[in-house]
This record gives structure tokens, sequence and C-alpha cells, in this order.
């Protein structure tokens, strides 16, 4: 374990992908995803629900433990 905190190749591998993938924020296409961090929004990629009175709606990001 003490080798791998010091030089992770896994990580190294990763990294420039994890970047690139920044590249997609908030683009329509294959590859795009929303984003709700104020830049660049595409108003296509907004999904509108109708939800009945009286019922719960819960909105979370991933890396929430528990929905509350």
């Amino acid at each position: 374990m003490e080798k791998i905190t010091k030089h992770d190749i896994g990580r190294e591998a990763v990294v420039p992908l994890i970047e690139k993938q920044l590249w997609f924020e908030n683009k329509p296409g294959v590859f795009g995803y929303p984003v709700l961090n104020g830049v660049n929004f595409a108003e296509e990629m907004i999904k509108v629900w109708t939800v009945s009175s009286g019922v719960e709606v819960v909105l979370a990001s991933d890396g929430y433990p528990q929905l509350c």
C-alpha cells in the first residue's frame, strides 16, 4: 500500500481522461452531460417532470452518502 500511495500508476493513467471529461460539461451530444455550475448551460439538456401535489422530491448529486 505504501508503494501505491507514493507512485499510483493507475491514477496517473486516468488523470488525463478525467481532465478531458470537462470538455463535455453542458455540451449536448453523445458524451455531453449537464452540470449545474452556472457555466454555459445548454437549455436543450434541461429535463422537466410534472410532479403531483403532495409528492416528495429529493434532489441530489453523486457523492451523497444518504438522501434525506
